[in-house]
C-alpha cells in the first residue's frame, strides 16, 4: 500500500472519475473534484504529489490550471488527460517541466495503468531525494570530523 502518495484528480466524466477513485483509492490517498472551485480548494488543502486533469476541465484549460498549481506546489507532478488531437498541447506542457500526459481512453483499466506508471516515477523521485539528503548529511559529518581531527593533531 502506498497511501503516502497523494493524488488529486479532476475529470469531466463523473462516472469514469468515480470508478477511477474507487480503484486508486485502495492503494493511494485520492481526492477528486468535478468543479473548478472545489478542485482549487483541494489543491490548497490536500498538497498533492500528483495532479491529473482533463485538458478541458470545468471551463478552464490545463495550461491555465498548471500555472497556478506550479506556483503553489513546485514539486507536484502534473498530468494532462487529453484526446489525441490535444496531445500536441499536452506535449508542450510536458516540455515546460517534469509533467506527463495520458491519452484519453474510455477504459478505466488503461487509465489506472497509466497513473501507476506516473506514481512509480514519483516514488523513485522521492527515494532519490531522500538518498541525496542522506549523502549530504554524511558529507557534512565527515567534514566536521576531519576538522576536529585536524584541531586535535595540531
Amino acid at each position: 500500500m502506498r497511501k503516502d502518495v497523494k493524488i488529486l484528480i479532476g475529470l469531466s466524466d463523473r462516472r469514469f472519475l468515480k470508478a477511477v477513485v474507487q480503484i486508486l483509492g485502495r492503494v493511494y490517498t485520492v481526492q477528486s473534484g468535478f468543479r473548478i472551485r472545489d478542485f482549487a480548494k483541494k489543491v490548497h488543502s490536500f498538497t498533492p504529489d500528483l495532479v491529473i486533469i482533463d485538458y478541458q476541465f470545468s471551463g478552464m484549460k490545463a495550461t491555465d490550471l498548471y500555472q497556478g498549481i506550479e506556483f503553489m506546489h513546485p514539486n507536484c507532478v502534473f498530468v494532462v488527460r487529453a484526446e489525441s488531437e490535444r496531445l500536441k498541447i499536452a506535449r508542450l506542457l510536458w516540455k515546460r517541466r517534469a509533467m506527463d500526459y495520458i491519452r484519453k481512453s474510455p477504459r478505466v483499466f488503461d487509465f489506472v495503468q497509466d497513473v501507476n506508471k506516473v506514481v512509480r516515477y514519483i516514488i523513485e523521485r522521492k527515494e532519490n531525494e531522500e538518498h541525496i539528503l542522506q549523502i549530504k548529511a554524511l558529507k557534512k559529518s565527515i567534514s566536521e570530523l576531519k576538522m576536529k581531527l585536524r584541531k586535535a593533531t595540531s
